[in-house]
């Protein structure tokens, strides 16, 4: 499952509308919990689900967390490697431009060509979709096939310490990690052309 940070999660799924793209019922869900100094507070949570019938092998949503400062807490978020953010998320697919509506509808922002693919910006973060050769290429020879459709691939994650440059998806759940350093920043993606949809 690939999820986005939300503001409004009913205005997630007008947008999901508009764009044509299905939607499904709210999920909203919530519940006491205690912090560590013993007080009560409240955490809750509201999604907004989407879908493509080309990629079956995954599942998007939106998450608005209604009670961030209750559930966010720095000191259960420092990790021994210093990851501080995930940077992309990357789709494997062989006809990348097909997917250019899906994603700019779900990200909310609009979709550029890239070579070997597509990427929708996403704040800070972006969500990419690349060809299974690009995707070899950038990502140290992993190899995702798609017959079955495009797939979620890989992570980018930003991290003080990173444990490799990649850790590949047979090492972690099928998944590949890419390690960047905060002083690397982000893939190149200068050389962009948008995409209307």
């Amino acid at each position: 499952m690939l999820v986005l940070a939300s503001n409004n999660s009913n205005a997630d799924a007008a947008r999901f509308r508009a764009a044509g793209l299905p939607i499904y019922k709210p999920f909203e869900f919530g519940r006491k919990a205690t912090l560590p100094d013993g007080r009560s507070v409240e955490v809750a949570f509201a999604l907004a689900f989407t879908s493509d019938p080309a990629i079956t092998h995954a599942a998007f949503f939106t998450c608005h967390n209604k009670f961030p400062d209750n559930f966010w807490k720095p000191e259960f978020q420092r990790h021994a490697n210093g990851a501080s953010v995930i940077r992309e998320a990357v789709v494997v697919a062989s006809h990348p431009a097909a997917l250019s509506k899906f994603l700019a509808g779900f990200a909310g922002g609009p979709v550029s060509e890239i070579a070997g693919g597509i990427v929708a910006e996403c704040s800070s973060q972006r969500v990419s979709v690349l060809t299974p050769a690009t995707f070899s290429k950038r990502f140290g020879g992993s190899v995702f096939a798609t017959e079955h459709g495009p797939r979620l691939a890989a992570i980018v994650v930003e991290a003080a310490q990173p444990p490799a440059d990649i850790t590949i998806g047979a090492d972690a759940s099928g998944l590949t990690i890419a390690w960047n350093a905060p002083t690397q920043g982000s893939p190149d993606y200068s050389e962009t052309v948008r995409v209307d949809v």
